[in-house]
This record gives C-alpha cells, sequence and structure tokens, in this order.
C-alpha cells in the first residue's frame, strides 16, 4: 500500500470538527473519514508521499500488555520508509490512525461519546491526532519509542522498548522531555531504572525532575555513554535517599507568604492537625517530598522537613 499523508486542510477541518465526529469516534467500527470528507466539500483530503508500506497486522484490543509486540511489529516494518521530516509529521500518523490502523485504534483506546467544555475529547486529541506528543498518538509511539530505544548491541534489540512500554507512568515522564529524544540519554536512563526493582512512581517522576534540572545547567548531550550512566546512578541514588511523604510522616511547612512555619501530620495521604483534617491541594499529599510546594486551606506552603 501506499502512503498517504492528510493535506494541512483537511487535518486542520478533521480536528476542529471532533465534537461534530464524536459519535463516529464511539460508535462507528467502519471507515468514516471518508464520508466525511464528501460531505464537507474536501475533493482532495490526502497527498501521496511515494512510499510503499508493507500491509500489517497490529493486534487488537485494550489490553496494554500486546503494545510492545506491536511495537516490534510496526517498527520493523516502517524504520526503514521514513524520513525524519516524515516519521514527525502529524498529518502522516492522523491519516494512519483514521484509515489503515483505524480499527486498531479504536479498539486500543475506545472512546467515549462526550465532550469537554472546549469541545474536544482528549483520547481523541491524543491518540488519534498529536496534541501532545509523538509518544501519545496510538500509531506514532509504536514507532518512535523503538527509533529511541532499539539497540541492536543487545542480544533483544528491543529489551528497553519492552520495558518502557510495560509502563505507561513512564512513558507519560519521558515524553515531552527534550532531553530524553537524545538516543544516549534515554538508553541510559532506562538501563538504570530497568536494573533497580521496586521504584515507585513517585520515585520515576523524581528521577526525571532531577534529570531536567541536571540538564538545565550542564550539557548532557555530548557526553560518552559511561558518564551518562554514571550520572543516572547518582541520581537515582539521591532519589533512593531523599525523605518522601508516607503514612504517620510528620511535615513541617513554611508559608510562602510570610515565612510561618505549621506543622502536621499525615493519615491516610492527608494533612492532620490533632483530628482535624486540613482542605489541601493536592488532596494526597502521599509520595511528596522535602520542597515540593503544596496549599492548605487556600494559603501556599513549602514542605522543609519530613520525618
Amino acid at each position: 500500500m501506499e502512503l498517504k499523508i492528510l493535506r494541512q486542510e483537511a487535518y486542520d477541518a478533521l480536528y476542529k470538527d471532533i465534537s461534530e465526529n464524536i459519535a463516529f469516534y464511539a460508535d462507528r467500527k467502519d471507515i468514516w473519514i471518508e464520508d466525511y470528507y464528501q460531505a464537507k466539500g474536501i475533493k482532495l483530503p490526502v497527498i501521496d508521499t511515494d512510499i510503499e508500506a508493507p500491509e500489517i497486522e497490529l493486534i487488537c484490543g485494550q489490553d496494554p500488555s500486546n503494545d510492545s509486540e506491536n511495537a516490534v511489529i510496526f517498527y520493523e516494518n516502517y524504520k526503514n520508509l521514513l524520513k525524519p521530516v516524515q516519521a514527525a509529521d502529524r498529518r502522516l500518523w492522523a491519516a494512519l490512525t483514521h484509515t489503515t490502523f483505524y480499527n486498531y485504534a479504536n479498539t486500543r483506546w475506545p472512546v467515549t461519546d462526550s465532550v469537554n467544555e472546549s469541545g474536544t475529547n482528549g483520547t481523541v486529541t491524543d491518540r488519534y491526532f498529536l496534541s501532545r506528543g509523538l509518544f501519545r498518538n496510538c500509531i506514532s509511539r509504536l514507532y518512535w519509542i523503538p527509533k529511541l530505544t532499539y539497540d541492536d548491541s543487545l542480544e533483544d534489540p528491543y529489551k528497553y522498548t519492552k520495558f518502557l512500554f510495560s509502563n505507561q507512568d513512564l512513558i507519560n515522564q519521558v515524553d515531552g522531555r527534550s532531553l530524553c529524544r537524545n538516543k544516549s540519554i534515554l538508553k541510559s536512563c532506562l538501563m538504570v531504572l530497568e536494573a533497580k526493582d521496586g521504584l515507585t512512581e513517585s520515585q520515576k517522576r523524581m528521577f526525571f525532575e532531577k534529570l531536567c534540572k541536571k540538564g538545565g545547567i550542564s550539557v548532557l548531550d555530548g557526553l560518552p555513554e559511561e558518564n551518562l550512566i554514571d550520572m543516572c546512578n547518582g541520581i537515582l541514588d539521591v532519589v533512593l535517599h531523599e525523605a518522601v511523604i508516607n503514612e504517620g510522616s510528620r511535615l513541617t511547612l513554611r508559608s510562602l507568604s510570610d515565612g510561618r512555619t505549621m506543622k502536621c501530620e499525615i493519615k491516610h495521604g492527608k494533612a492532620c492537625v490533632n483530628k482535624t483534617v486540613l482542605i489541601s491541594k493536592p488532596e494526597n499529599l502521599s509520595r511528596l517530598s522535602v520542597g515540593k510546594d503544596i496549599e492548605i486551606a487556600g494559603i501556599k506552603y513549602r514542605i522543609i522537613s519530613i520525618a
């Protein structure tokens, strides 16, 4: 089959009309995009790329455990087809999610027949379009995650591809962080995290936060891999020894407005003074660390100690 991309006019119209088409995403199992463009009077919605792609079958269904296998299937067939500019083109991925791989998209991320206050639907904008990055669109992620994690020096070149796909929260941490677009940096991060069992989601988030801060004061892109691995191990060591809020933790907070301190205890994730439960943002304070800001009764505080 020949790969096609949406013309910009066609992409913009389809995105603008998400609320109009939401019932199609939710209920129709057939490919309806041609009917939509015909009704809109858009006669040439796609552009030919002159790229011949093999016909492949992805494993359909909501089970996320199939993601890594689908990524291997997709990347093995597409890794030598796309130029970087094509692989970064949101119009290509939107075309694939609405045509060739619509059945996969529709079963992997079912859409509810509802829109938010902005007239859009998060599942559609994230998974069918490219509103929040290449790691979220349901097809582009099957290309880009392997592209940045594939390592032919390993017995299983897809070892870190599979590790990343095994944890959606980890994908969210990597996605959108410019440092993680560097293959050497991302590989070093995944090597270090994969080797450490029992990490919490909070610790993984903290790891990437500290990595980004490190990248803000040092140029990491040119470091040799062994230096990157040492750096990542050092960051993880700091994370593992950093105090976080658990059940029964006693906190000291400092007001950001006047500097006054307040002490409280954590019960069921909430801040309490004696038997009074305080209203806080976020509501659940579990796993937060020293230095994080929270809001209690409308006043902003910084966590300055955890015991």
